[in-house]
């Protein structure tokens, strides 16, 4: 005979299956569509999103999708991304990214000290040192 599974009862038995990755998953719908939409869309409709939350006041839901791209995307992804974030939203996105492997660190810091070939001031230094 089965039994209803509570709420609290599915979640914690969620997490004792899927370990400690559970704890960072999205839990609502919403967050999961966050996650999805971070992994998926270009940048730039990431960034577009990102404008239309933070002015609607739902500045958590644009951090949520900056923070889960500047740790899942490829490194390429996310050094287009980061120069183009300003204020808090580029700090904390910047802390995100610190969670990612030394080696991809590395070939991040690469590709943000590296000009950009089609800018047109490429006699300028790289874009990372633009920042400082």
């Amino acid at each position: 005979m089965a039994r209803a599974i509570s709420a609290n009862e599915e979640s914690s038995e969620l997490h004792a299956q899927s370990g400690p990755d559970a704890t960072q998953a999205p839990r609502s719908d919403a967050g999961r569509l966050l996650r999805t939409i971070a992994l998926q869309r270009p940048v730039p409709e990431l960034l577009q999103l990102v404008t239309l939350l933070s002015a609607a006041d739902q500045r958590c839901h644009a951090q949520e999708i900056l923070t889960t791209a500047a740790t899942l995307r490829p490194v390429a992804d996310v050094a287009v991304l980061v120069p183009l974030l300003m204020g808090p939203q580029a700090a904390s996105t910047l802390n995100a990214v610190a969670q990612r492997p030394v080696e991809e660190l590395a070939e991040l810091v690469e590709h943000l000290d590296t000009p950009n070939p089609t800018s047109p001031q490429q006699d300028q230094p790289g874009r990372w040192k633009l920042l400082r």
